[in-house]
């Protein structure tokens, strides 16, 4: 390990860190986060809380005329779809299930209402983990669409992206898989296409875009945005910095299934979704030495996030909560 001099948004001061990777780690502490992979399929079941969830949204989207019932319908959905987006994302990882037969034919079930298979899911997402580990390039987090560095390019980006990812997804799975794989995708991509021909056949264009597509959008927004908070103005090259840790309470936790403790997802990428807090109290004091970004909520984070990139998005700056004890 070796000390680095950190450039942070809102301090007037550079701040010295120590550059840590898991391997510098006590092997008590290591053997701690070992025990904590354990799986327990008993978990799955919440996923079919957000299924529930989703099955009553669109029935009342279906059938109320009422503006405001319809309303209510649409947000059930996206809440629904928020926590059936990590039901996959945990599938992608072969964390939902330990039978893998059974773990990708869930997550199928789970990316379905989302138009993303699995498969290719799980392609893109892996070079995700790649390129947020400790071997990758330090670089300041900017969306490619963000050329100018400044903040209504980087919130273009983020629309960009949240309409973007279902149509360019399926063209980068596809060159990125190989074998069987690439296989399992096309056909997966089949499934998801007979799923909205059936939809139009039965509700029509216009209707399917209401009850459907709208909720599927608004769920997509979110994502891009809730993104902001886990990997925006982190540095690559360094899993203890290139993430962030948003804690939230547990309503919020439950509704993300503990999505929103990503710095620890990206330090255990095997770790289940509901041991990912216990994983947060272990490494507390390992955050403090590697002044890594943790935020006590997403209202916090965001407002520190406007007033860091008001006036442009420097180079080589990370974003941290300095109200709290993150960086020695």
């Amino acid at each position: 390990m070796r000390k680095t001099e950190d450039l942070l948004y809102l301090s007037k001061a550079p701040r010295s860190v120590e550059r840590l990777s898991l391997s510098d780690l006590p092997l008590s502490l290591r053997s701690e986060l070992r025990a904590l992979h354990s799986q327990d399929d008993r978990f799955a079941a919440h996923f079919a809380v957000h299924g529930a969830l989703l099955v009553v949204g669109s029935a009342i989207a279906i059938w109320s005329r009422a503006r405001a019932v319809s309303v209510v319908g649409c947000l059930l959905q996206v809440l629904a779809m928020i926590g059936l987006s990590v039901g996959l994302h945990e599938a992608s990882h072969g964390r939902l299930l330990s039978r893998r037969w059974a773990n990708d034919l869930v997550g199928l079930v789970c990316g379905l209402p989302l138009l993303l298979p699995v498969s290719a899911f799980r392609t893109n997402h892996l070079d995700h983990h790649r390129r947020r580990g400790c071997g990758a390039r330090p670089t300041p987090e900017v969306l490619d669409f963000a050329l100018l560095r400044s903040l209504p390019a980087y919130v273009l980006g983020i629309v960009a992206k949240s309409f973007g990812f279902v149509t360019v997804l399926p063209v980068i799975a596809l060159v990125k898989s190989r074998g069987r794989r690439r296989v399992r995708t096309i056909g997966e991509y089949a499934i998801v296409i007979a799923l909205v021909a059936a939809g139009g056949m039965l509700f029509g264009r216009q209707r399917l875009t209401q009850i459907w597509f709208l909720p599927l959008a608004v769920t997509a927004l979110y994502s891009q945005i809730r993104a902001v908070a886990e990997h925006g103005l982190t540095l690559k090259g360094n899993t203890f910095t290139a993430s962030r840790t948003v804690v939230s309470g547990p309503v919020t936790s439950f509704l993300m299934c503990n999505i929103n403790y990503h710095l620890e997802h990206h330090l255990c990428p095997n770790l289940p979704w509901y041991r990912l807090p216990a994983a947060h109290r272990l490494l507390a004091d390992t955050y403090s030495r590697a002044g890594a970004s943790v935020y006590p909520s997403y209202r916090h984070f965001f407002a520190d996030f406007l007033r860091s990139t008001w006036r442009g998005i420097r180079p080589d700056h990370r974003l941290v909560d300095l109200t709290a004890e993150t960086v020695p």
